[in-house]
């Protein structure tokens, strides 16, 4: 997909959803990862950095924080907490303010590891104040690796 970024062509291609998002909105698979070519030879992360994908850490394990941009407010929104198991392939964070506008926002732990993205349950939650990620398991990692190796 060619699209311009600044007024200079690039490249995104979105590789989304595992086949039961896909089917049938499955909350288990609501992941999707967007892919970035170079522009002017230059990768998208050696501009403005980036996260590492971690799959398989234990929910809870450490603090992380959330950064979303509402689409009610001109700045995003920023919150560090403690995630908690919501069921076996969910998990929770108690964050205010993160409404319409902040699905896809990264749980990044103190390492720099995305080890969630909001969304999963009720698409990432029906209130402010409480949020959700899938468990990220063996499909994001599969679907994180096809995105990667097709940039």
């Amino acid at each position: 997909v060619v699209d311009r970024v600044d007024g200079r062509e690039g490249r995104m291609c979105i590789r989304g959803g595992p086949d039961g998002w896909a089917a049938g909105g499955d909350e288990d698979s609501d992941v999707a990862f967007g892919v970035l070519g170079a522009v002017r030879g230059r990768e998208v992360e050696d501009v403005v950095g980036a996260y590492r994908f971690v799959a398989g850490t234990a929910v809870g394990a450490t603090a992380v924080t959330l950064t979303g941009y509402p689409d009610a407010r001109e700045a995003p929104v920023t919150c560090s907490n403690r995630p908690r198991a919501h069921s076996v392939s969910q998990q929770r964070l108690t964050c205010p303010g993160f409404t319409g506008g902040t699905s896809g926002s990264p749980w990044v732990n103190g390492d720099g590891e995305v080890v969630g993205v909001l969304g999963g349950h009720e698409r990432g939650g029906t209130t402010a104040g409480v949020s959700y990620s899938v468990v990220l398991g063996r499909e994001a990692t599969a679907l994180y690796r096809e995105a990667a190796a097709d940039p």
